[in-house]
């Protein structure tokens, strides 16, 4: 009988345990509710008004509010908008981040040097003529003018790639080429430390191209550039796809290296055509460029120009990486990861 009297009376301690342990956490997780309940009102209430205008008295209204029946679904929400931003925001540590990056630009580096590496490299400078080639299509369209065709495809004339546009700004549309390019590089540089997005940039990359095939490059068909027009289209359709296909396929970070590789030779490549062009001028090559271009449109010579295009270019790349991947906090990321709830993981 002594035997089942201390039996009961372990259970009763156990059943006593249990209970504080759940009643603890109930506690807890209404405390919790009730913070949350008070960072969204807070959050609210600054929308309207300043945080500062609001009185201590309000301020310890909201927190010592009760939970109503709608703060669960309304913390829910809150929580869920926060976690999203965080995730789909979110980089790697720093560490990983650099070694990616400068891991992807040191290879694109030695690869080029390879002999024979230039068929491998085909797919990516015709992705480059064609981002020069949009440069003053869409220069072309936002300043009132109208392009009868476009080509990312050799003529034999010594260029790599032709837009024929009507009306517009000859000033902005001359130039929106190699500075579009380097405009569009930085810009993928920098959209390249969020892998959450990668897959999402290559779609719309590969829908943009197939936008631009429908727009731009089909109506050369019907032009006497039929020939050149029609490789276009193949290339840009076959680009489009590519992208297309591997935003949806691939894994974040697979994607990621492919938005790394795509953003750091666009990047370099407007540097590098620049340095073609300036070479091509001191050698007194009779090479028509759109250097050559501004030149007879703005009398000042062509070496200004192609100069005036590598400085601005050298510094957007320069200033990019530098706040992409030269500084240990980055302050768009820093906000941008705010709102979440946990810390971003690898």
């Amino acid at each position: 009988m002594a035997g089942k009297d201390q039996s009961e009376k372990q259970k009763s301690k156990i059943r006593l345990t249990v209970d504080a342990t759940e009643s603890d956490k109930e506690r807890a997780a209404k405390e919790r509710l009730r913070q949350l309940e008070k960072e969204v009102l807070l959050e609210n209430a600054a929308k309207g008004s300043s945080a500062s205008a609001l009185s201590s008295a309000q301020i310890e209204s909201i927190t010592a509010a009760p939970i109503s029946a709608e703060t669960p679904a309304l913390v829910k929400d809150e929580k869920l908008r926060r976690e999203t931003a965080g995730t789909i925001f979110a980089t790697h540590s720093h560490s990983k981040k650099l070694a990616l990056f400068w891991g992807v630009l040191i290879a694109s580096l030695v690869l080029s040097k390879i002999p024979g590496a230039e068929i491998f490299f085909t797919p990516l400078n015709q992705f480059t003529t064609l981002v020069h080639e949009m440069g003053h299509a869409i220069a072309a369209v936002l300043a009132g003018g109208h392009v009868a065709s476009l080509t990312i495809v050799a003529d034999g004339q010594g260029h790599g790639g032709l837009t024929q546009s009507y009306g517009g700004i000859p000033f902005f549309t001359t130039q929106a080429g190699y500075l579009g390019t380097a405009i569009f590089g930085c810009f993928l540089v920098w959209l390249s430390q969020f892998h959450k997005l990668s897959k999402g940039i290559l779609v719309g990359i590969g829908s943009i191209i197939a936008i631009a095939s429908v727009f731009f490059i089909a109506p050369g068909l019907l032009s006497i550039n039929f020939m050149q027009g029609f490789f276009s289209l193949l290339w840009a359709l076959a680009m489009a796809g590519a992208a297309i296909y591997a935003g949806l396929k691939l894994k974040d970070s697979n994607a990621n290296i492919v938005v790394m590789f795509l953003a750091v030779y666009t990047a370099m490549d407007s540097l590098r055509a620049i340095s073609i062009i300036i070479t091509a001028t001191l050698l007194g090559s009779a090479v028509t460029s759109d250097a050559t271009h501004m030149e007879q449109l703005f009398i000042l010579p062509a070496f200004f120009w192609a100069i005036l295009w590598a400085t601005l270019s050298a510094v957007m790349l320069a200033t990019t990486v530098w706040f992409t991947y030269g500084v240990k906090n980055v302050k768009v990321t820093k906000k941008l990861s705010a709102f979440s709830l946990t810390k971003p993981k690898d």
